[in-house]
């Protein structure tokens, strides 16, 4: 594990790294991934996801509403005028 958390420091510099999922949910998972970040050359900080157990569904959710919101939008735009009042 350390190996990968090493590669990805490496390439993506990231002040924090997230772990999500069943890993971040996890406490004994949590604390072996943040004992690997602080041995690395440059040492990263690491925290659990705010969502675990609903993300999917917050994130189909998000683009249900973005979805609604441009249809909405896109159908006024092409409303006649006479029609908006």
């Amino acid at each position: 594990m350390g190996g990968v958390i090493s590669a990805a420091v490496a390439l993506a510099d990231p002040a924090v790294i997230v772990l999500g999922g069943s890993w971040g949910a996890d406490p004994v998972t949590v604390e072996l991934v943040r004992a690997a970040c602080n041995r690395l050359a440059r040492p990263v900080a690491l925290r659990p996801a705010l969502l675990a157990r609903n993300a999917p569904l917050a994130g189909v959710r998000a683009q249900a509403v973005r979805e609604l919101r441009s249809a909405i939008t896109q159908y006024r735009r092409t409303m006649p005028r006479d029609e908006l009042n």
